[in-house]
């Protein structure tokens, strides 16, 4: 079984055994919905760091990376795809070939399961605030820890903008996280109009952290239209 934050990079690593004797550059891994047989189930949508002939049996790519995992009493071998990226939270297979011809597998089969953690409804969501007061920002989800960080900034930078992207750092906001993995919006409200756009809030971690929710009470003294930026504490560096 393996973990991932939803929306972040990964390395996906299959242990091999002491006898495993095919070539590193014949294997190949897809995932897929759970549940679903691996020699019937397409490349789960929307993954990243893999790609699939559009057919149950078509071959996948890339082959992965040999490496030799010494952390653990033995030293162990392993396949390694690196940039491995899940954009939804939930449980899923993970399929394994090394017998394939031209643009087909000849025999997928299913070797664990991948849980995904991360919040639910990414993208979608939508809050509302007004300049200069406090306001809640909750979400639900799968996996959620007290490690996680929301940060807030304006819509028209990427959530792994560094703070070197805004000058000058408006007064009493911390330096800005690089790490990110989804994002939502919020839109503030003010009858003062033409204000800069330029505050920023975070990265800070929940006031209220369990496996399913997670609060924060953040505060935002410009108007203006805003992406809400998540990032999973299990994914941490």
């Amino acid at each position: 079984t393996w973990s991932a934050t939803v929306g972040t990079d990964f390395s996906l690593r299959i242990d091999l055994a002491d006898d495993y004797s095919v070539g590193h550059t014949w294997p190949r891994t897809k995932i897929v919905e759970q549940g679903m047989g691996c020699d019937k189930a397409l490349l789960l949508r929307g993954v990243g760091g893999l790609t699939c002939v559009e057919s149950s049996a078509g071959k996948c790519e890339p082959p992965p990376r040999h490496s030799l995992d010494s952390s653990g009493w033995a030293p162990a071998s392993q396949l390694v795809w690196n940039g491995v990226r899940i954009p939804t939270v939930g449980q899923y297979g993970v399929c394994y070939c090394d017998r394939h011809y031209n643009s087909e597998c000849m025999q997928w089969i299913h070797v664990g399961k991948i849980n995904v953690n991360g919040p639910l409804s990414i993208g979608t969501m939508q809050y509302w605030a007004n300049p200069g007061s406090s306001f809640d920002v909750s979400l639900s989800g799968i996996g959620l820890n007290s490690g996680d960080h929301l940060r807030m900034l304006p819509d028209n930078f990427a959530c792994t903008s560094s703070a070197k992207s805004f000058s000058p750092q408006p007064a009493g906001t911390s330096h800005l996280s690089q790490r990110t993995s989804v994002s939502t919006t919020i839109t503030t409200h003010t009858a003062t109009a033409g204000r800069r756009l330029g505050d920023v809030w975070g990265p800070f971690p929940p006031v209220f952290s369990n496996s399913t929710w997670e609060r924060w009470v953040g505060q935002l003294d410009q108007t203006g239209t805003y992406s809400v930026c998540w990032c999973g504490g299990q994914s941490r560096t």
